[in-house]
């Protein structure tokens, strides 16, 4: 995906999506807005609008699954792109477990060339402007992956923007996101919830947000969204159980160790009421 703000043209044989008035659907947030990230997307606003050479053209914005990184980092660009309309930012959005070939490809297609699989064939193709990378912790975790990032990170002409769950604290400057302070947690589970019951119990909201699902944004959307199905207090309860007989097996502390039984929770509930939708569901995970 290409954004330039003065060009709307759709070209599908060079860009994959080319769009021009923003705001862009590709940069509009999931929910409605970013809940509580100003800092986190000040701080990338002002590495976008700074010094472009190397070693000052690179940045990563890291932390746990689902916890808001693509999210700040889209309103970190749609925030630049509307100040300085003349730039362009290539969005690429690795595969799961992209290896290095494979990224280089997406990088390639993204730049409107096919079978593009090495450095060499991809180094003269690059284009002067800022490449978003989403989702590079398969290349963070990797010699060969970090080799072709120290070598993209040397080319003069372009700046890199990444969201990973793996920080590089040797080749990128790093933004790290936290949890949600609670009285933005508070707002998104207020905002999301489904229920036909007014939570009135700010208190006893407030401890289920930080005690159980540690203010994880994901696990917050993904609890909120089941009070069409059942009450606060069920949701409470169920969280108990599927976190009791979760524990002992498969705790992802690198998830802040909730996101497992939110997801339990849902996949359940699919299960129990609308089994059809199950297999959908799963695909628009993926």
């Amino acid at each position: 995906f290409v954004f330039q703000a003065e060009d709307s043209r759709r070209d599908d044989r060079v860009t994959g999506c080319q769009t021009g008035a923003l705001p862009s659907s590709r940069l509009q947030p999931v929910q409605d807005r970013v809940y509580g990230r100003e800092k986190e997307i000040t701080d990338i606003l002002s590495f976008l609008e700074g010094e472009r050479t190397h070693p000052h053209n690179c940045i990563v914005v890291s932390g746990v699954g689902g916890i808001g990184k693509t999210e700040i980092c889209k309103a970190g660009l749609k925030a630049w792109l509307e100040k300085q309309p003349d730039s362009i930012a290539y969005y690429i959005s690795f595969t799961e477990n992209a290896s290095t070939s494979e990224a280089i490809w997406q990088i390639g297609k993204a730049l409107g060339y096919e079978n593009i699989t090495t450095f060499e064939e991809l180094r003269p193709l690059l284009q002067n402007g800022l490449y978003y990378l989403d989702n590079l912790e398969s290349l963070a975790e990797s010699s060969e992956g970090i080799a072709f990032l120290r070598e993209l990170k040397n080319c003069p002409e372009i700046r890199i923007l990444a969201s990973s769950r793996v920080a590089i604290p040797l080749l990128m400057r790093n933004i790290k996101v936290e949890q949600l302070p609670i009285e933005f947690a508070i707002q998104l589970f207020c905002n999301t919830w489904t229920g036909q019951e007014k939570l009135l119990n700010i208190s006893e909201l407030q401890e289920f947000l930080i005690e159980k699902l540690r203010c994880h944004p994901l696990s917050i959307i993904l609890i909120a969204t089941l009070g069409e199905s059942y009450t606060l207090e069920k949701l409470t309860s169920l969280w108990n159980e599927k976190g009791i007989a979760l524990a002992k097996v498969e705790y992802d502390s690198n998830r802040l160790g909730n996101l497992s039984i939110s997801l339990h929770i849902t996949s359940d509930m699919l299960a129990e009421k609308y089994p059809s939708a199950l297999i959908l569901w799963g695909l628009a995970s993926l």
